[in-house]
């Protein structure tokens, strides 16, 4: 059986620098999630992840068999709230007719919608379809790319707080790792505004393979609440560890 594949969320290391204040606070307030522009939701406190109800099998073709081809068709897409699939992407790619089979079976397979509050909502997933040389079903299974997390609830007059995320991104293997079965720990730096969001991001500590840039371009994908310095939101700069796990 082929090792599955599993990118572990990135972890914020300890130390962080405070480079600079601006006039700007944070109110304390309850957390709650809120839609992208598309109104489309991540998985997160209050955002339930969608489920598979009914998986259907990729259909492998005898040249799709007999070529021994392994790994994982991966998808980037949305469930709507009524279960259908929507907004598909294509992230790892394993091969035209394997990622052909791999959409199929992801149209045909059926959904439970993720709920806020009870109600169902759109949530964008992950979705991957592992091929084993067909000793296995094909079958479609969810992952969670990028996910929502509660801060807690920071008040403005703490003195100083290091940037906290409230959004995570995970990112996949490169295919060389992959074959290689290489795994390994990228730490990237970058700097964090006063609004939150990430801005120039360098690697610390190399992990090769082309998993580096990966990670760089997970990191930019966080959120965060910003640094405080004397109830004041401040740019700062901190670690961010990216974990490449094979198993």
């Amino acid at each position: 059986m082929t090792r599955k594949l599993r990118l572990m969320v990135a972890t914020l290391a300890a130390a962080s620098n405070v480079v600079g204040a601006q006039q700007k606070t944070i109110q304390d307030q309850p957390y709650h999630q809120a839609p992208d522009k598309d109104g489309v939701y991540f998985v997160g406190p209050e955002v339930s992840a969608p489920l598979v109800v009914h998986a259907v099998p990729a259909i492998q073709t005898d040249e799709m068999l007999k070529s021994k081809n392994a790994g994982m068709s991966v998808w980037s897409a949305v469930i709507r709230g009524n279960g259908t699939v929507t907004d598909l992407e294509l992230v790892h790619p394993l091969g035209a007719a394997f990622d052909a089979a791999a959409i199929e079976a992801i149209k045909r397979s059926g959904f439970e919608p993720g709920e806020l509050n009870g109600k169902p909502v759109a949530v964008r997933v992950g979705l991957a379809v592992p091929f084993r040389y067909g000793k296995y079903p094909s079958t479609p299974v969810i992952g969670i790319f990028e996910r929502d997390l509660d801060p807690g609830v920071l008040s403005d007059n703490l003195a100083t707080t290091r940037p906290i995320a409230i959004h995570t991104a995970s990112w996949s293997f490169s295919s060389d790792a992959i074959q290689a079965k290489y795994q390994g720990v990228s730490l990237i730096s970058v700097l964090v505004g006063e609004d939150g969001i990430p801005g120039e991001a360098r690697i610390v500590r190399a992990v090769g393979m082309g998993l580096d840039q990966m990670a760089i371009d997970a990191v930019r994908r966080y959120r965060f609440r910003p640094a405080m310095r004397e109830g004041i939101a401040v740019p700062a700069q901190i670690n961010v560890e990216v974990k490449f796990l094979l198993y």
